[in-house]
């Protein structure tokens, strides 16, 4: 395995460095977890098209489980 340099210059990025200053890495994990394959395999047999569409069920997703826990404090809160 190779070690990758920082951009910098300042030595090795860290392990979620690549995670985090390329947020698409992590929709490209999300979307190959959910559909059983590596990040390569799901590239290689999923078109750009689909892949807005997962981010956007991704989102949806979210925004539902946001709503849902803030009905559940507001519940808690009257109860």
């Amino acid at each position: 395995m190779h070690d990758r340099v920082r951009a910098d210059g300042g030595g090795r990025e860290s392990p979620g460095g690549r995670l985090r200053t390329h947020p698409e890495r992590r929709l490209y994990f999300r979307i190959a977890e959910a559909q059983g394959k590596s990040v390569a395999e799901m590239l290689a047999s999923t078109g750009s098209a689909e892949i807005v569409e997962w981010a956007a069920e991704f989102r949806l997703r979210n925004e539902d489980e946001e709503r849902a826990i803030a009905a559940a404090r507001e519940e808690n809160q009257f109860a």
